[in-house]
């Protein structure tokens, strides 16, 4: 019989210490991709048992107070100033401008989903055996090298 079991953090407690991991997490995860992707990230870390429904929209919501604050719209303080709109010249818009907000990268390596595993891990209060991840991590260095002779053959 397989028994069903429940995300790894359901709920993220609201203590200090859980606070501060959560601000390093997401500064981890604002250094490697576009801030407005995190949430998908949450939403796939909700959908293969990693994070509760109600931890990945509390984590969406934190992203959003963290978010950097917004330079002041400078095209709009020079059309006010020009009268002749065709003098404007419009600057070229970033590729995630012009991407939806459901299709910006959210995609990790799998060293960085490790390490968000570890994060998920200590917001839960779950201590996490570094030695363990190292072993596992050599392992399948050496699966990985037997692979690469085998195909030298």
């Amino acid at each position: 019989m397989i028994e069903e079991v429940g995300p790894a953090l359901e709920i993220v407690p609201t203590d200090t210490r859980t606070n501060v991991i959560v601000m390093r997490w997401l500064s981890f995860l604002m250094e490697r991709m576009d801030t407005v992707a995190i949430p998908a990230l949450f939403d796939f870390y909700s959908r293969i048992g990693w994070l509760g429904k109600d931890a990945a929209e509390y984590l969406a919501s934190v992203t959003e107070g963290a978010k950097p604050e917004a330079p002041p719209d400078e095209e709009a303080l020079l059309e006010e100033d020009i009268e002749d709109h065709d003098l404007l010249v419009k600057g070229e818009e970033s590729s995630l401008e012009e991407a939806d907000e459901g299709e910006a990268d959210w995609r990790l390596t799998p060293e960085d989903h490790i390490k968000c595993w570890m994060f998920i891990m200590e917001i839960a209060g779950i201590r996490v055996d570094k030695n363990i991840w190292c072993d596992v991590d050599e392992r399948i260095s050496r699966f990985e090298r037997k692979l690469a002779d085998y195909y030298r053959v």
